[in-house]
């Protein structure tokens, strides 16, 4: 006993993870931009900087400040690749979930078929088709997870990078010159500064 719609419903599902997986390469992306963004954190990790401290501690606190200068734009590069690959691997997720909707209909009904009228044909396409619902699941955890990711990494970021522009202009008169207009995030103290982007390590240290 095979079932037509059944198959039709695999063959589509294939496709559509077929056309996810040309999209790998937006994952990739992701870890690459991940990567760079921890290692840019490692960098500005501050630390070990007293910001309320003055004499000798003020050259390093102004050695900070031009370095985080000097790196703000790969910050927002980054920070700008992420955005968009986020938005391309959740508009792919949309699709397929679209799609995996209507496999799961189809599945649904083709293992309401009675034990006594399964035959040997019904048994092998049961196979197919359970390895392609296995698959289709799978990819799509995957995809929503990496998305979540990227969502918390980007919200943290932002709030980090703020804070420290606020806290450089209202405290040292550091005017970060790529940063132009942010809007203010949070407590702008140095331990807040610190705060977030010990918390902006810890997340990307869980994604290693």
């Amino acid at each position: 006993m095979y079932d037509e719609k059944m198959a039709a419903a695999v063959d589509t599902a294939q496709k559509r993870l077929m056309d996810m997986a040309s999209g790998s390469s937006v994952l990739m992306s992701v870890t690459n931009d991940l990567a760079e963004l921890s290692t840019l954190i490692e960098k500005l990790d501050p630390s070990k900087i007293d910001f309320d401290k003055g004499g000798l501690e003020r050259l390093k606190i102004n050695s900070y400040w031009n370095r985080f200068d000097e790196a703000y734009p790969a910050f927002q590069a980054v920070m700008e690749r992420l955005s968009r690959d986020r938005k391309i691997l959740h508009n792919s997720s949309v699709t397929v979930n679209r799609f995996h909707s209507e496999f799961n209909e189809a599945y649904d009904s083709f293992r309401a078929v009675l034990e006594d009228d399964r035959d040997e044909e019904y048994v092998r396409q049961a196979a197919v088709t359970e390895n392609m619902a296995m698959l289709m699941k799978s990819t799509l955890d995957e995809h929503e997870a990496v998305c979540e990711r990227v969502d918390t990494v980007l919200m943290v970021t932002e709030t980090s990078l703020n804070i420290a522009v606020y806290l450089a202009k209202q405290k040292f008169g550091r005017s970060i010159a790529a940063a132009g207009n942010v809007r203010a995030v949070g407590e702008i103290s140095s331990d807040n500064f610190k705060k977030q982007f010990s918390m902006l390590k810890s997340i990307l240290s869980d994604n290693k």
